[in-house]
């Protein structure tokens, strides 16, 4: 009884077996935990393996650099993102100026940062790269979006809708 060996301690109505199964799943909820966490900070504060020196170089591929510059332009309202933005995907073409992705995406950086700061230059780099990506890649719906954008800025309404439709026909889950 308990008199000698004392009251049961809360662990012992997992017994054994019982025991061992619980302190498994509760590693595998800590694993769990750490993998979230880590995706939290990769994902939601923009994170990932293009990143920044302590000098501020940026480092990695042309489609590392170019997917960072994708993350930081969801969300344009964040201080600094369109301009690191524009960095990252300056740094990415330096490594391959026939990266027709970076092209695309630094016409739609240019837009933002005009939406920010209007100046016609803006405008003017937005759609040289909107066209410089097409040149180097016309099945790419991307090119074909940003190429829509530049128009509709333009009011060439009909010439946006246009490229838009065939972006739609390249690829129906491309990001608009």
């Amino acid at each position: 009884g308990f008199a000698e060996t004392g009251p049961p301690s809360p662990l012992h109505r997992f017994g054994g077996t019982s025991f061992r199964r619980v302190a498994v799943c509760a590693a595998v909820a800590a694993v769990l935990a750490l993998g979230l966490w880590t995706v939290y900070r990769t994902v939601l504060n923009g994170r990932s393996n293009a990143a920044t020196d302590a000098e501020g170089t940026l480092s990695g591929s042309p489609f590392e650099l170019t997917q960072r510059a994708g993350q930081l332009l969801q969300r344009p309202d964040r201080p600094g993102n369109v301009d690191s933005a524009i960095r990252a995907l300056e740094e990415a073409l330096k490594q391959d100026q026939r990266y027709a992705p970076a092209h695309a995406y630094l016409a739609d950086a240019y837009r933002r940062r005009n939406s920010l700061n209007p100046d016609p230059q803006w405008s003017r780099l937005a759609a040289e790269s909107a066209r410089r990506a097409l040149e180097l890649n016309p099945d790419l719906a991307l090119a074909h979006t940003a190429q829509g954008f530049v128009e509709l800025d333009a009011g060439r309404f009909e010439d946006a809708e246009v490229r838009w439709r065939r972006a739609t026909e390249m690829d129906p889950q491309a990001p608009m």
